[in-house]
């Protein structure tokens, strides 16, 4: 779903009632800002998400906030992939992977935003997800990219995302296709 106005005209109230019909019936609801501050983070939407899927507040110091994912994650999944799961979403609240190489980076924070959605879609199995993602004008290019990855894995589930922007033209080109 994509709102679209001026600034002003009513899109964050908008989808803020369907935000509130969605709880009221049960679901799920993720409220993401692209202007939320989240200064480590190369995606604000995706730390958004972890964040409020484990009651993570901002400015942990690091040793707190992986274990703050640990015993988050703990019976979530199997033990033996813990470690892997905490430096993956670690590293979508901003925590350094410590790989040289930009193409790692680039394939660590892939597999990063697939995991993020993928808690989603297991969210979604219980019950109906809107992920409302408000002021997409002001998103980055990760902020794109996991929302692009959001739509595309989370295609054949029980997840709405609804995006508002001021302008058609600033949503995402990977996006418009569904939009």
């Amino acid at each position: 779903v994509v709102v679209t106005g001026p600034e002003g005209i009513g899109k964050t109230r908008l989808l803020f009632e369907l935000a509130s019909r969605v709880e009221e019936d049960g679901g799920s609801v993720y409220r993401l800002r692209s202007s939320e501050r989240e200064p480590y983070a190369k995606s604000r939407l995706a730390a958004q998400v972890v964040r409020h899927r484990f009651g993570i507040p901002p400015h942990l110091s690091p040793e707190v906030l992986r274990e703050r994912l640990r015993s988050s994650l703990d019976g979530l999944i199997p033990e033996r992939r813990v470690g892997d799961a905490v430096r993956l979403f670690g590293h979508v609240l901003g925590l350094p992977i410590h790989a040289d190489e930009a193409r790692v980076q680039e394939l660590f924070t892939e597999r990063a935003f697939a995991s993020v959605v993928s808690l989603i879609k297991r969210d979604a199995l219980r019950n109906p997800v809107l992920v409302l993602a408000d002021r997409i004008d002001e998103a980055n290019e990760y902020d794109h990219a996991f929302l692009s990855k959001l739509v595309e894995l989370g295609e054949q589930s029980s997840i709405v995302v609804a995006l508002g922007l001021r302008e058609i033209a600033k949503i995402p080109g990977s996006l418009k296709k569904n939009a």
